[in-house]
Protein backbone atom coordinates (compact mmCIF):
# COMPACT_ATOMS: atom_id res chain seq x y z
CA UNK A 1 0.00 0.00 0.00
CA UNK A 2 1.40 3.28 -0.98
CA UNK A 3 1.69 6.23 1.09
CA UNK A 4 -0.07 9.28 0.09
CA UNK A 5 2.12 12.50 -0.03
CA UNK A 6 0.35 14.28 3.22
CA UNK A 7 1.64 10.89 5.35
CA UNK A 8 5.04 10.63 3.44
CA UNK A 9 5.63 14.36 4.12
CA UNK A 10 5.52 13.35 7.75
CA UNK A 11 8.08 11.30 8.87
CA UNK A 12 7.18 11.16 12.67
CA UNK A 13 4.22 9.10 11.41
CA UNK A 14 6.64 6.73 10.01
CA UNK A 15 8.71 6.34 12.48
CA UNK A 16 6.16 5.97 14.96
CA UNK A 17 4.44 3.29 12.81
CA UNK A 18 7.93 1.67 12.03
CA UNK A 19 7.72 1.42 16.49
CA UNK A 20 4.51 -0.25 16.03
CA UNK A 21 5.44 -2.93 13.66
CA UNK A 22 8.38 -4.05 16.17
CA UNK A 23 4.97 -4.91 18.84
CA UNK A 24 2.30 -5.28 16.97
CA UNK A 25 0.87 -7.98 13.98
CA UNK A 26 1.60 -6.53 10.56
CA UNK A 27 -2.59 -6.51 10.25
CA UNK A 28 -2.46 -3.83 13.08
CA UNK A 29 0.53 -1.87 11.81
CA UNK A 30 -1.58 -1.41 8.39
CA UNK A 31 -5.10 -0.46 9.98
CA UNK A 32 -2.87 2.14 12.14
CA UNK A 33 -1.32 3.42 9.01
CA UNK A 34 -4.96 3.47 6.87
CA UNK A 35 -6.20 5.28 9.78
CA UNK A 36 -3.98 8.03 10.55
CA UNK A 37 -3.25 8.40 6.41
CA UNK A 38 -7.21 8.91 6.18
CA UNK A 39 -7.09 11.48 8.79
CA UNK A 40 -4.09 13.55 7.66
CA UNK A 41 -5.87 14.25 4.60
CA UNK A 42 -8.44 16.30 6.26
CA UNK A 43 -5.79 18.31 8.01
CA UNK A 44 -4.00 21.30 6.18
CA UNK A 45 -0.70 20.46 8.26
CA UNK A 46 1.29 17.18 8.85
CA UNK A 47 -0.54 15.11 11.62
CA UNK A 48 2.68 15.98 13.43
CA UNK A 49 1.88 19.26 14.24
CA UNK A 50 -1.92 19.37 14.14
CA UNK A 51 -3.82 21.14 17.41
CA UNK A 52 -6.70 19.74 19.00
CA UNK A 53 -8.59 23.07 16.69
CA UNK A 54 -7.68 21.34 13.39
CA UNK A 55 -7.94 17.55 14.64
CA UNK A 56 -11.69 18.84 15.51
CA UNK A 57 -12.33 20.08 12.25
CA UNK A 58 -11.04 17.11 10.89
CA UNK A 59 -13.30 14.43 12.70
CA UNK A 60 -16.31 16.90 11.41
CA UNK A 61 -15.52 16.48 8.48
CA UNK A 62 -15.37 12.70 8.02
CA UNK A 63 -18.58 12.60 10.03
CA UNK A 64 -20.18 15.05 7.10
CA UNK A 65 -18.50 12.18 5.10
CA UNK A 66 -21.18 9.31 6.42
CA UNK A 67 -18.47 7.45 8.41
CA UNK A 68 -19.42 4.90 11.18
CA UNK A 69 -19.22 6.15 14.90
CA UNK A 70 -16.81 3.02 15.04
CA UNK A 71 -14.60 4.04 12.30
CA UNK A 72 -14.51 7.54 13.59
CA UNK A 73 -13.32 6.24 17.08
CA UNK A 74 -11.03 4.13 15.57
CA UNK A 75 -9.22 6.58 13.83
CA UNK A 76 -9.09 9.35 17.22
CA UNK A 77 -7.87 6.34 19.15
CA UNK A 78 -5.10 6.23 16.69
CA UNK A 79 -4.62 9.37 16.50
CA UNK A 80 -4.25 9.36 20.26
CA UNK A 81 -1.92 6.79 20.57
CA UNK A 82 0.47 8.86 18.04
CA UNK A 83 0.29 11.42 19.45
CA UNK A 84 1.06 10.14 23.23
CA UNK A 85 3.97 8.34 21.12
CA UNK A 86 5.26 11.81 20.31
CA UNK A 87 4.80 12.45 24.34
CA UNK A 88 6.79 9.91 25.53
CA UNK A 89 9.85 11.18 22.78
CA UNK A 90 9.46 14.56 24.40
CA UNK A 91 8.23 16.21 20.95
CA UNK A 92 5.33 17.39 21.83
CA UNK A 93 3.69 18.40 25.18
CA UNK A 94 0.47 17.55 24.60
CA UNK A 95 -1.64 15.04 23.57
CA UNK A 96 -4.27 17.14 21.17
CA UNK A 97 -6.70 14.08 20.25
CA UNK A 98 -6.93 13.56 23.96
CA UNK A 99 -9.63 16.17 23.97
CA UNK A 100 -11.84 15.18 21.08
CA UNK A 101 -14.67 13.17 22.68
CA UNK A 102 -15.04 9.94 21.41
CA UNK A 103 -18.74 9.35 19.37
CA UNK A 104 -20.91 7.30 21.39
CA UNK A 105 -21.53 4.11 19.58
CA UNK A 106 -24.94 3.16 17.94
CA UNK A 107 -26.52 0.40 20.07
CA UNK A 108 -29.28 -1.71 18.15
CA UNK A 109 -32.09 -3.78 19.29
CA UNK A 110 -31.94 -7.58 18.45
CA UNK A 111 -33.91 -8.72 15.40
CA UNK A 112 -37.32 -10.02 16.22
CA UNK A 113 -37.41 -13.81 16.43
CA UNK A 114 -33.43 -13.43 17.42
CA UNK A 115 -31.65 -16.22 19.07
CA UNK A 116 -31.04 -13.74 22.39
CA UNK A 117 -32.37 -15.54 25.62
CA UNK A 118 -34.40 -12.38 26.26
CA UNK A 119 -36.03 -13.39 22.85
CA UNK A 120 -36.44 -16.84 24.15
CA UNK A 121 -37.48 -16.12 27.59
CA UNK A 122 -40.46 -13.70 26.30
CA UNK A 123 -41.33 -16.01 24.06
CA UNK A 124 -41.81 -18.90 26.45
CA UNK A 125 -43.26 -16.42 28.96
CA UNK A 126 -45.72 -14.83 27.17
CA UNK A 127 -45.03 -11.14 26.40
CA UNK A 128 -47.54 -10.12 28.72
CA UNK A 129 -45.55 -11.33 32.03
CA UNK A 130 -42.38 -9.90 30.57
CA UNK A 131 -44.16 -6.94 30.58
CA UNK A 132 -45.49 -7.01 33.77
CA UNK A 133 -41.96 -7.82 35.45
Amino acid sequence: MSATPQAAADPQVEAFLALLAARRSPRTVEAYRRDLERLARSLDRPLSEANTAALERAVASLRAEGLSPATLARRIAAARTFYAHLQLLGLRADNPAAEIALPRRVRRLPPSGSKSPLCHGAARKGIRAVIAG
